[in-house]
């Protein structure tokens, strides 16, 4: 994770902006199948599903310290909204008191890590070791992606991880999510920061046994 942050660079000339709570930042991944072993960092709001052939069960892997803040968020913005605020001036409310100082203390001690340009922000990453065999089943997904879950309750992990293992395609499943984003009653049901999110998703599966892969 490290390595692939340093890559990015910092293109100083556009982004030496005067309030930090606008620099730009993301959150990221990286996973490195070695052997039978599968190693990864999560810096952010990337979760990673892991489906094992043996068990039938999938092991969610992913930043808690990232999503605990999001339910928060999500949980004032809905209050805000029943109270009887209309969306967009909750939205506005909550971005100016609380995101705006929430970003402002992104990767500084005492703050919360993402990633920017600073390679030593992966120091701070949730990582790990998982095993791994052969026709097991992967999936790194942005919270875009897993609002399918997450927000809209469409499918669980293993409703997810079953259907897509059963050939269901990430782009049916995308193609779904922003069907439910678009519904005309849906952002009176699930009250959100934006209407929609982008979406990233690379789903894996397990072929065999391989000296090294990193994604």
């Amino acid at each position: 994770l490290r390595t692939a942050i340093g890559r990015v660079g910092r293109p100083a000339e556009l982004f030496e902006l005067p309030d930090a709570a606008f620099a730009p930042s993301c959150s990221g991944a990286v996973l490195a199948l070695r052997r039978s072993e599968l190693t990864f960092a999560i810096l952010g709001d990337v979760e990673i599903y892991h489906w094992s052939r043996s068990t039938g069960r999938v092991h969610v892997l992913s930043d808690q310290r990232a999503l605990i803040r999001e339910r928060r968020y999500g949980r004032k913005l809905q209050l805000s909204v029943r109270q009887g605020a209309s969306l967009a001036a909750a939205r506005e409310r909550l971005w100016e008191i609380e995101l705006g100082n929430r970003r402002s203390r992104m990767n500084r001690r005492g703050g919360y890590w993402r990633i920017r340009f600073d390679p030593e922000a992966a120091a701070h990453s949730i990582s790990g070791e998982i095993k791994v065999s052969p026709d097991d089943l992967i999936l790194m997904a942005s919270d875009g992606f897993t609002r399918i879950n997450r927000l809209f309750d469409l499918a669980n992990p293993l409703q997810l991880m079953t259907a897509l293992r059963a050939g269901d395609s990430l782009a049916s499943w995308l193609s779904r999510l922003r069907s439910t984003e678009a519904e005309a009653q849906s952002l009176k049901t699930h009250p959100r920061m934006s209407d929609s999110d982008d979406a990233t998703a690379v789903l894996l599966e397990v072929r065999g046994v391989v000296p090294h892969a990193t994604i």
